[in-house]
């Protein structure tokens, strides 16, 4: 079983009227973003809208179909460039390197959407 037939037939109707180009970036991302998660996390997502089986802590068989998750971040995996000064030296260090943060170490998240860096005397005429 997959996705409900009309799900999928709206969800068709909707792409359709997408040029050719654009339909296949949107594909493109979807397949690299889900490159990017972890396998349980892909294998469950996939078998939303399929048979469910599972036993509860006090063995009550559970039966149905999957409509959905919530899913827990375990951690972040970034890519960072940053570069560090060491104030011994006052060497900067340019580093690019990946790392992997877990969740429970962090207060607050951010996915930045879009930035833009200003020159210094740009952005003191813009904050009077």
């Amino acid at each position: 079983m997959s996705a409900p037939p009309d799900l999928i037939e709206a969800k068709a109707q909707e792409l359709m009227k997408l040029e050719k180009e654009e339909l296949a970036r949107r594909l493109a991302t979807v397949e690299i973003l889900l490159d990017q998660i972890n396998s349980d996390a892909k294998q469950w997502i996939f078998n939303i809208f399929k048979p469910f089986r599972g036993l509860k802590r006090d063995f009550t068989p559970l039966f149905g179909i999957l409509v959905g998750l919530d899913l827990e971040i375990k951690a972040f995996h970034l890519w960072v460039d940053e570069k560090i000064k060491k104030y011994d030296t006052g060497e900067v260090v340019h580093e690019q390197k990946h790392v992997i943060v877990e969740a429970k170490n962090l207060i607050i998240t951010e996915a930045i959407e879009w930035q833009e860096v200003l020159p210094p005397e740009q952005s003191q005429q813009q904050t009077m």
